[in-house]
């Protein structure tokens, strides 16, 4: 079997083991270096950094991040890519009747799975075939007192592979709740609720990965540190594979364990305004992709925040084997300063 083939199929087994059956494994990849830091899965964070967290929870977007363009792009294994797109809009000062509906946010998600050999059923080869995922996502998000925000979205997804291809329609819904004296914020999210409009083959209906999270992130009054913490897959409560013959299957885990799946967690040193530091980390990430003898630095990822004038630079490494992880890039500027001073 071809070396890049084998690594695909690790991919997609460390994207997600918790259903096997489920399909559109790709839609639970963060959209930025920032979300990836802080442990992959995040429903709230620092509004006016945010601009990348928002695909994560719609009712993220906030008028601070008004005119903020993230450009990300993440390496995984051998030729496998991930490029994202993400821009913030708020149109409640335009003074136009579209200007009622608050902040909108357009992203643009797409993994690419490189060329790959193709054989017929005999075993000889036909020439090569390729495997791509991309979702598109509108949000939108207002808020109230400003305490509250409430926020949905919608999302077309694709994935196809060779000449086969799946498609889906879906919708993010999510809330937060933002303390008016302290930094500190509560929320939540529904994602990927929602239904395939044509799947691979006919006699096959792939199921989407529905997710629900609650997260909450907070500073402490005299500290230099902002942590964050979300539960997620809440409306599985078993994160067990089920399947003895699975890759990654371990012994049956302990109720601590099983409920500590369902945690990620992650710190920002706030060294600077120019400078952070981060780190988070995954529990369901390490029991499902470390070995029994050895873990190393799966389930952990450490990044750096870095303000050069106009952009900002996010940047991601995170470990989901011994065998090595992946790294990720945003950068961040915001589009009203670049043409103020233009003009």
């Amino acid at each position: 079997m071809d070396k890049k083939l084998v690594i695909l199929i690790f991919l997609l087994f460390s994207i997600g083991q918790v259903v096997a059956q489920q399909s559109f494994r790709f839609l639970e990849q963060p959209a930025s270096a920032h979300a990836l830091a802080l442990g992959g899965a995040v429903v709230t964070g620092a509004p006016a950094g945010g601009v990348g967290l928002w695909m994560q929870n719609p009712a993220l977007l906030d008028s601070l991040q008004s005119g903020q363009l993230l450009l990300d792009y993440q390496w995984y294994y051998a030729s496998i890519r991930q490029s994202n797109l993400a821009y913030v809009q708020d149109f409640s000062r335009s003074g136009s009747s579209f200007a009622k509906a608050g902040t909108w946010g357009l992203g643009l998600q797409y993994l690419d799975y490189g060329d790959m050999p193709a054989f017929d059923a005999a075993g000889e080869p036909t020439g090569e075939f390729s495997a791509s995922d991309y979702v598109v996502q509108l949000s939108h998000a207002r808020n109230w007192r400003e305490i509250y925000s409430v926020g949905g979205g919608v999302k077309w997804a694709s994935s196809g592979i060779a000449a086969y291809r799946s498609n889906a329609l879906l919708l993010d819904a999510g809330g937060t709740f933002s303390h008016p004296e302290q930094e500190f914020m509560a929320g939540f999210a529904i994602r990927n609720l929602g239904l395939v409009s044509n799947s691979y083959t006919d006699n096959q209906r792939p199921e989407l990965p529905l997710e629900v999270r609650l997260g909450l992130t907070f500073k402490p009054k005299f500290m230099p540190v902002r942590f964050t913490v979300t539960a997620r897959h809440l409306q599985q409560p078993d994160l067990s594979t089920g399947d003895p013959a699975a890759p990654f299957n371990k012994e049956d885990p302990s109720l601590v364990d099983n409920v500590m799946r369902h945690f990620s967690a992650g710190g920002e040193l706030l060294l600077s305004r120019n400078f952070n530091l981060r780190a988070g980390y995954n529990h369901l990430r390490r029991r499902e992709l470390s070995l029994q003898e050895a873990g190393g630095a799966s389930g952990f990822s450490f990044g750096v925040m870095l303000r050069v004038k106009s952009f900002r630079i996010d940047y991601t490494s995170s470990w989901y084997h011994l065998v090595g992880g992946t790294s990720q890039i945003s950068l961040v500027t915001d589009m009203n300063r670049i043409f103020k001073n233009k003009i």
